[in-house]
C-alpha cells in the first residue's frame, strides 16, 4: 500500500486543512554569546546518528570556546534537520534533556504552533520518501 493511500485511510471522514511547513512553525532565536556565563552542551553535525535519530553525544562549550556555528537555540519538541549533507538524512526532536542547548547553525529548527500541528507530525513529514526525495533533488540542482 503506498504512503498516499494509508494517508487517505488513516484521514479518511476527517477535515483536514493543509498548510505549509512554514505556516505551522515558529521562528526560532540564536543564542546572544555576550549576554551568558553558562555552559551548553552544543549539538554538532555529528551529534545526531543517522541510524538512532538522535542525540548520541555533545560537546560542552561556553562564551570562551563556543565554534562560530554554535548559534541555534534549541527547546524541548523542536524537530532538527541538518541542512549541510542532506542525503545522510540526520534529523531528530529534541528531547527534555537536550532542551535549552545549543545546536549547530548547520541545522534547520521546526518549532511547531503546537495549536496547529503536531512536532511528531513534522518529523514524520521530514523522514518522508518523498520528502527525502525532493530534498535530495533540490540538493541535486543546488550543488
Amino acid at each position: 500500500m503506498s504512503s498516499v493511500n494509508l494517508m487517505e485511510k488513516l484521514l479518511d471522514a476527517v477535515e483536514v486543512e493543509w498548510k505549509a511547513l512554514g505556516i505551522v512553525t515558529l521562528p526560532t532565536c540564536n543564542i546572544k554569546w555576550r549576554d551568558t556565563n553558562r555552559t551548553y552542551r552544543y549539538i554538532d553535525l555529528t551529534s545526531v546518528s543517522v541510524e538512532t535519530k538522535a542525540i548520541t553525544e555533545t560537546s560542552e562549550i561556553g562564551s570562551n570556546n563556543a565554534p562560530s556555528r554554535a548559534q541555534k537555540l534549541v527547546e524541548k519538541d523542536d524537530v532538527i534537520l541538518a541542512t549541510t549533507r542532506p542525503a545522510q538524512q540526520r534529523y531528530c526532536l529534541i528531547d527534555d534533556e537536550h532542551s535549552g542547548e545549543v545546536a549547530s547553525t548547520g541545522y534547520c529548527v521546526l518549532r511547531a504552533k503546537k495549536h496547529e500541528v503536531l512536532p511528531k507530525w513534522i518529523l514524520h513529514c521530514i523522514s518522508s520518501p518523498s520528502a527525502s526525495r525532493g530534498t535530495k533533488r533540490h540538493w541535486i540542482w543546488r550543488s
